[in-house]
């Protein structure tokens, strides 16, 4: 089921440029691994440093096969290279049993 998230008046401390993205990621908290292809999205202009701003995801698809307990990841990040990031912000919850907690 897809889902939407918004980032309404938020500021951050560092300037965000045109290719700055949004990646949204569902991760096992177990392995580390990512479960199903993480959601990028570009910012649509630069916005400095202190500024408020909005954006908004919609659709970001929800994988079929996720673990329980699972952690969503939210990052503002520059890609560097195909397999390198710069973050320069990021939130995780972790969704589901708590860690170490018998079922």
């Amino acid at each position: 089921m897809p889902f939407r998230v918004n980032f309404v008046k938020e500021t951050l401390n560092f300037f965000v440029a045109s290719d700055t993205q949004l990646v949204i990621e569902n991760k096992n908290p177990g392995t580390g691994q990512t479960i199903g292809d993480p959601y990028i999205q570009a910012f649509t202009g630069s916005i400095k440093a202190g500024n408020p701003f909005t954006i908004t995801a919609a659709n970001v698809p929800t994988p079929s096969n996720l673990s329980n307990p699972y952690i969503i990841r939210v990052l503002v990040a520059d890609p560097l290279d195909q397999e390198t990031i710069l973050i320069y912000g990021c939130a995780n919850a972790t969704i589901g049993e708590a860690l170490g907690e018998e079922a």
